[in-house]
């Protein structure tokens, strides 16, 4: 019964605006704007007797994402769009010279790392590390692609998603590069290594639970991927203001709040399996260097559990409430920051070599030629060597044992399933 009043309060509210998405600007769009009492255009323009469409003062504009209102109502601050995309700007600019260094540092040791391989006969390629494949999205795709965007609407006012196709294009890069590098290149890749760690890569319910989690993230990119290009459904229909971009509309929010519930799962059964897991080995080994990494590794995934549940919350808002569906200029550069905030977490994903130098460490590296190896290629936190989610280095999680010494696995770690 109670999904039953959902759907039909949601098809209600599509049907009032249907009815009035075509009709002047005096009366008829009342239903979606609820802004009546602020007198005509909102207060903020005038009606036309001749084209009987409002022209809206300095300053204000109904042309809008997605359902564009222009002509029908005057309800957006033009002033206050730009402080928002302002803000994201300076935190993107912080950000990426605050990680860029970091990054590098990561790239030359994945260098260092991969000619001792190569010396080895072991070749790796730089597009096998799926964990600083990441890093590098964030800092060269995600980052850049929001300073574009933010640049785009101080210089083109006028760009909008779904109506205008370069900004639409801007905003499919953005959500394909965070979506493809962050949800599918990292996460992933860290589930493989804890589950693979010590006996657990023997077990094979352990396996097939690696199996279904990279699936599960390939469906999950996917699904994501293709909800950023939602708009140019609107685009294709010249940006008008009718049926077709509200079924664009209802499909992107709806896709968007069990996308970002579905990372929300997988990140929280992430944190367990990255508490119980590396628990048992900080008891068994008191290494510092262990706990460390645990603390931000599960600080990372507390972001994005609370980033998705805000960000979920804020899609059900604008799909169930009308009078936002004409807003989402104001939501755009206000939601991205949590790109900006999540991408940050990952890129600090991991602790200082503490001056250990990679090449210190090759010897460690030798006599774990197969596990080293895989994490190498899934530039994941390898809980055998010092190799991290993002391919950098972090405090030795044990001891680096010289070329001859035999490798310990860490304890049986089953019960931590």
């Amino acid at each position: 019964m109670g999904r039953g009043w959902q759907l039909w309060i949601l098809s209600a509210a599509i049907s009032s605006f249907l009815a009035t998405s075509s009709a002047s600007c005096v009366v008829e769009f009342e239903t979606l704007t609820y802004d009546n009492f602020r007198g005509v255009c909102s207060g903020h323009g005038e009606c036309s007797n001749v084209t009987n469409l409002c022209t809206c003062e300095d300053g204000y504009t109904g042309r809008s994402d997605w359902l564009n209102t222009e002509g029908l109502d005057c309800q957006l601050n033009k002033t206050l769009v730009l402080v928002f995309w302002g803000i994201n700007a300076v935190f993107g600019i912080l950000y990426q010279f605050k990680t860029l260094p970091k990054m590098l540092e990561r790239y030359r040791e994945f260098r260092e790392k991969q000619k001792a391989f190569a010396a080895q006969g072991k070749p790796i390629a730089i597009h096998q590390n799926r964990g600083l494949i990441a890093i590098l999205f964030y800092e060269f795709w995600v980052l850049p692609g929001l300073i574009i965007c933010a640049i785009t609407k101080f210089s083109l006012p006028d760009e909008r998603v779904g109506i205008t196709p370069f900004f639409t294009f801007l905003f499919s890069f953005v959500k394909i590069g965070f979506y493809w590098g962050v949800a599918y290149m990292f996460q992933p890749s860290l589930i493989k290594t804890l589950l693979q760690s010590g006996s657990l890569k023997r077990n094979k319910k352990v396996q097939r639970l690696i199996l279904v989690s990279d699936a599960f993230a390939r469906i999950n990119c996917t699904a994501s991927v293709l909800l950023s290009l939602t708009p140019w459904i609107t685009v294709a229909n010249g940006g008008e203001l009718n049926g077709t971009a509200e079924a664009a509309w209802v499909i992107y929010f709806a896709g968007s709040i069990i996308s970002l519930m579905t990372y929300n799962v997988q990140s929280f059964y992430l944190k367990s399996k990255i508490k119980a897991v590396l628990s048992t080995i900080v008891s068994s080994n008191k290494s510092s260097g262990i706990a460390q990494t645990q603390a931000k590794l599960i600080k990372m995934q507390k972001t994005i559990i609370g980033q998705t549940l805000f960000q979920s919350c804020l899609y059900g808002m604008f799909l169930f409430w009308p009078y936002l569906w004409n807003k989402h200029d104001y939501f755009l550069p206000l939601s991205w920051l949590a790109f900006i905030v999540i991408s940050k977490e990952l890129a600090e994903s991991h602790v200082s070599s503490g001056g250990t130098s990679s090449k210190a460490q090759v010897g460690a590296y030798t006599t774990t030629a197969s596990n080293s190896k895989a994490s190498i290629e899934d530039g994941s936190m390898n809980l055998l060597s010092n190799q991290t989610s993002m391919g950098g280095s972090m405090t030795a999680m044990r001891t680096p044992a010289p070329p001859s010494a035999p490798v310990i696995d860490p304890p049986d770690m089953e019960d931590a399933l």
